[in-house]
Formats: structure tokens, C-alpha cells, sequence
């Protein structure tokens, strides 16, 4: 924005309030920025107040849809017919995004050989439409949750029987063409376990005040990621055996510090109290972070964590062998046995 190269940017990050998508778009930060540059040296802080931060940052989005869902007599789902209008306020700003997302995923995660969805983005007298808890799956796979009940309903089969019947799995197309492989989820393992624990229990009794139901939903996500959207890791040894993690995501209340010192912990097999996070984050000195956005800094923090473990170990292993005169040699089995590979320890007399 102000034609400085990334080099010339420092991000000191401190811990942050939660975000639930409302910091992932930039809004006001250009405006701090802008008003720093023009007294050196001197601290700025801008501060919102509640209204402030209803009509300068992004909101929440609404949206009204039409869906038509069509099945035979045994239960396949055969066609899939939506039209999406999202409120995108008075800038399509990140409001294309959503729209967009919403229409990939509102088939939900089933196998339907017939889809056709129109999404829309539609400009309201309001302030711009950002991130929110989703991205606009939630809205779009509500529709075909909501017509997966009525449809077990109209058919007189259980909704849990109904999803199965239809999920997708590996070797099935999805409403874009994908091929789901095993690696993208097993729907039917979940829902298995869930209603193994939901419904065996008795619901508790109406009272006057509250009525009491069960139900299940299923949902498909595919978020838009860059194509640099990764995590790094940098883990420093101390003299006494304990490590540091350095990582670029972002603590703001999600628990990630706590969950990426669990997965470090585990990986290098030492104790929970050995391993520190460092809780600040800033671009002059963390590693490389795309965004802490989508739910998925565990995913991404967590991989970087354990790839970087495991280098870490493999050079521990040849430094130690030069030390203890040890030669370590990796072959591979092969046959219909056995297919892992085995390491040869031999001491150099």
C-alpha cells in the first residue's frame, strides 16, 4: 500500500483478543500506520469505540437462498438446485471471496451427479462484509443440511442412514469435479462416533420452559488458501536439553501456543515443562506465517513443528555418531513381509 519493499516492515504482534475472522482483513490498521509515519519515533495507538467498530470495520454478512433437493425412492440423491444472494455492504471488498466459498460448498459434502448453483453478491447500504466464523460455509451447507432432514422426513428414513447412503468418500466426485481421497476425511467414521455418544442417552425431560431435541449436520470445507499459505518452525536447543518454538502464527485465544508446545513435546519425547513457545510475534525474527486465519493453525503450525523435529533429529543422530565413533547405516527390506526401513548401528573399535 505504501510501495515499501517487506524488508522495510516491522509487525511487532502482541497477544491479541479473539478474532473469529474479523482481524483477518485489514480495515483500520493503514490509517495507524499512515498517522506513525508522519511523527517519528512517537508511539500511535487508535483505539475504537463500540460504534466505531460496527461502521469502519468489517461485519458479519446475510444471506437469503432458494435450494431444491431431488433423491429416488431409495434414497440417492440425484439433482442439487441453489441461487445465494450474501449482503456484501457498499465495497466488495472480501465479500467476493465468501460468496464464492459459499457456492463451491453448499451441495454439502454428498455425491450428487446433477448441481447447478448461482451465488451472488449483492451491494447494501452498509459497511463492507468480511470474515466471520466460516466464510460463508456455514450458510451454504445450513441449506442442504436443512433439505437432507426434509428430504428423510418426506421419505420416512432416518437422517443419520440418509447421509450415509449419500456422503462422499474416496473415489467419489464432488459438485466440482474433485476426487475425494482418504486423506480428505472419513464422514462415515464420524458420524459413527457421534452417535455412539449422542444418542444412547436418554434426552432429559420437558419441562415448561424448555423442549429438548437431537440432530446432525455435516458440512464440506474448502477454504481459499494462497498459494504460499504455509507455517514455518525454528526450534533452538538449550545447553540443559530444553527447546524454544519459534513460530509466526498467532495466540488469540485459540490455545495454539499450548497446542504447539503439546505437539513438540510429543515429537521430541521430553517432557510438556522442557518446551517454550515464544509467546510474541514479530516479522523482524519469527519465521515465515501466511495468516492465522480458517481454523488451521494446528494443522499448519503442528506440520511445521514435527517436519522440523524431524530434521532436528537426524542431525542430533549424525553429530552423535561422529562423537561416540558410531556409523549408522539405513537399508530397506522389500518382499510381501516387510516394506519399513531398519537402521544398522556399528561401533568403529
Amino acid at each position: 500500500m505504501f510501495g515499501l519493499p517487506h524488508a522495510q516492515v516491522r509487525v511487532h504482534v502482541l497477544y491479541l483478543g479473539g478474532g473469529f475472522g474479523g482481524k483477518s482483513d485489514v480495515t483500520i490498521e493503514p490509517l495507524v500506520a499512515c498517522v506513525a509515519r508522519a511523527v517519528p519515533g512517537v508511539a500511535v495507538r487508535y483505539i475504537c469505540s463500540r460504534k466505531e467498530v460496527m461502521t469502519s470495520t468489517v461485519l458479519g454478512r446475510g444471506m437469503k437462498a432458494r435450494a431444491r433437493l431431488g433423491a429416488r425412492k431409495d434414497g440417492t440423491f440425484t439433482a442439487f438446485q441453489a441461487e445465494l444472494y450474501f449482503s456484501d455492504g457498499a465495497y466488495g471488498d472480501a465479500a467476493a471471496n465468501i460468496v464464492t466459498v459459499a457456492g463451491h460448498n453448499c451441495v454439502g459434502p454428498y455425491a450428487i451427479e446433477h448441481c447447478h448453483v448461482d451465488s451472488y453478491g449483492v451491494y447494501t447500504n452498509t459497511p463492507p462484509v468480511g470474515a466471520y466464523r466460516g466464510y460463508g460455509h456455514p450458510e451454504g451447507c445450513f441449506i442442504s443440511e436443512r433439505l437432507v432432514d426434509m428430504m428423510a422426513r418426506k421419505l420416512n428414513v432416518s437422517p443419520l442412514d440418509l447421509r450415509r447412503k449419500n456422503f462422499l468418500s474416496e473415489g467419489r466426485r464432488n459438485s466440482l469435479g474433485e476426487t475425494i481421497r482418504d486423506h480428505n476425511g472419513d464422514l462415515f467414521k464420524c458420524l459413527q462416533n457421534v452417535e455412539k455418544e449422542l444418542f444412547p442417552r436418554p434426552k432429559p425431560e420437558e419441562d415448561e420452559r424448555y423442549l429438548y431435541g437431537r440432530g446432525v449436520a455435516a458440512m464440506m470445507k474448502s477454504p481459499k488458501g494462497a498459494p504460499n499459505a504455509s507455517s514455518c518452525c525454528q526450534i533452538k536447543f538449550c545447553s540443559d536439553g530444553s527447546v524454544h518454538v519459534n513460530l509466526g502464527g498467532i495466540e488469540m485465544g485459540q490455545g495454539s501456543q499450548q497446542a504447539m508446545k503439546q505437539i513438540a513435546a510429543e515429537a521430541l519425547r521430553i517432557p510438556l515443562d522442557r518446551v517454550s513457545v515464544f509467546r510474541e510475534v514479530d516479522t523482524q525474527h519469527s519465521p515465515w506465517e501466511w495468516q492465522t486465519v480458517a481454523s488451521m493453525f494446528t494443522y499448519r503450525g503442528g506440520n511445521a513443528i514435527l517436519k522440523t523435529v524431524e530434521k532436528a533429529i537426524r542431525v542430533l543422530k549424525e553429530n552423535a555418531a561422529i562423537v561416540l565413533r558410531v556409523l549408522q547405516t539405513t537399508w530397506t527390506m522389500t518382499g510381501k513381509a516387510c516394506s519399513s526401513k531398519q537402521t544398522l548401528t556399528v561401533r568403529l573399535q
